[in-house]
């Protein structure tokens, strides 16, 4: 009867049904089904500046003893519930009354009234129920969560240099995202699921991962794999990386340092790096029968990376995204000064020839520095004209990021895998 009702207001203004649980695990599906209960909000336990604050509002038209450090008691009161702190307040108010009563002499209400009234109150909320609570957020989260839009203007200012490996990227991964019923028409079934970027920082991985899910119009879900390595119950998290992309199918995982997690040395945890790379192993053999799920690594150390990483199925092929080259560079600063009125002594063979070594991000923050001094001297009323010697110092006082154990790395990689070499 009630889907009845609900399905039955779609054409009704005026009326919004709000329901309210503390077992949403219980609650039929067919509830949370889209034109229903789909909007889901998830009210936690108060926090710890919460708490804070639910301890002074209970307690302030009450007799406080000056030591009353509600740091303290919002330290001793995690998991409890608003209800529940109010209900201490009122035991420490009753503790403090019955010692009036018993000694005919008024006290104000004690810190140790506050601790023996949590002592005697267990918290409402259990483990178990925060557990229950995180993990329907998370099922809905799958179920809902949609591409973030990226502003591709901008991020198509940052690809310059970088269309064949687009388009190479491209080309690998749209049929098994968009078309994966055409490749089961024809028995297509060992296309890979996995690619790697590698090259130095600051040359536009990032940017070209997510300038491709914007033109395929895919959900991305980027992982910065190098704050895994502290994370609390990171294999299960990534396992439910996984989950969540294939619910949101098409995707992409973009696994951003992917050395940082899973090289042959290991981060400091070895017993957590072997878990992990399991795990990451596991997931990677399983989507190979998933379609609409693909994996991209990028890494600036590729030779340091555990070959099992690397095997046909898994990250396999291998794309090599260099620091840019001289016509990249020219065109680099071309597009980046566009807007400034630039003198004519300015020679961007010249700026391209003296920036070897130099990546995108180096050039674009130099491009940058460059704009903030016209600012300061269009407040200051001055000439807003960009000279030679305006640039050529600020390339001065920027030194190329690019590092030479980092492109050896990279060189020996190239080598092992037999790969073309670009801008080396």
């Amino acid at each position: 009867i009630l889907l009845t009702e609900i399905d039955g207001m779609d054409t009704m203004e005026g009326i919004l049904i709000v329901g309210a649980t503390n077992m949403p695990q219980v609650i039929d599906k067919a509830l949370l089904r889209p034109g229903r209960f789909d909007k889901i909000i998830y009210i936690p336990p108060p926090d710890f500046n919460a708490r804070i604050e639910i301890f002074k509002i209970h307690t302030r038209r009450m007799p406080l003893h000056k030591s009353i450090d509600f740091r303290k008691l919002a330290e001793l009161t995690e998991r409890y519930s608003g209800a529940d702190i109010a209900a201490i307040c009122q035991e420490a108010a009753r503790e403090a009354l019955k010692d009036t009563l018993r000694t005919g002499k008024e006290r104000p209400i004690l810190m140790k009234d506050f601790i023996n009234a949590i002592k005697r109150y267990k918290p409402s909320i259990t483990l178990e129920m925060l557990q229950e609570y995180e993990k329907f957020k998370l099922e809905y989260e799958r179920r809902s969560e949609k591409p973030p839009v990226k502003n591709i203007r901008k991020i198509e200012r940052e690809l310059i240099d970088l269309e064949d490996a687009k388009n190479t990227i491209v080309k690998l991964i749209e049929l098994p995202l968009k078309y994966p019923k055409l490749l089961d028409k024809y028995g297509i079934r060992n296309l890979s699921n996995g690619i790697l970027l590698f090259g130095p920082p600051g040359c536009g991985k990032t940017l070209l991962v997510r300038s491709i899910a914007e033109q395929l119009k895919v959900h991305l879900i980027e992982i910065q794999c190098s704050e895994l390595s502290g994370r609390e119950n990171a294999v299960q998290f990534l396992k439910k990386v996984f989950y969540k992309a294939i619910e949101n199918s098409p995707s992409i995982i973009f696994l951003d340092e992917i050395d940082s997690l899973f090289s042959k040395r290991g981060f400091r945890d070895k017993d957590i790096s072997r878990k992990m790379l399991a795990q990451l192993l596991i997931e990677l053999d399983k989507i190979r029968d998933e379609r609409g799920v693909i994996v991209i690594g990028a890494t600036n150390r590729p030779m340091d990376l555990d070959p099992a990483l690397l095997r046909p199925g898994r990250l396999g092929k291998l794309i090599y995204i260099p620091p840019p080259g001289y016509e990249a560079r020219k065109m680099m600063f071309k597009k980046y000064l566009e807007n400034l009125e630039l003198n004519n002594d300015i020679d961007f063979d010249e700026l391209a020839r003296i920036t070897q070594g130099y990546t995108g991000a180096d050039i674009a923050s130099i491009c940058e520095e460059i704009k903030m001094k016209v600012i300061s001297k269009e407040l200051l009323g001055e000439d807003t004209r960009v000279t030679r010697n305006i640039i050529l110092n600020t390339i001065k006082s920027h030194s190329p990021s690019l590092d030479p154990r980092i492109m050896s790395n990279i060189i020996d990689f190239i080598e092992l895998h037999g790969l073309r070499k670009k801008n080396i």
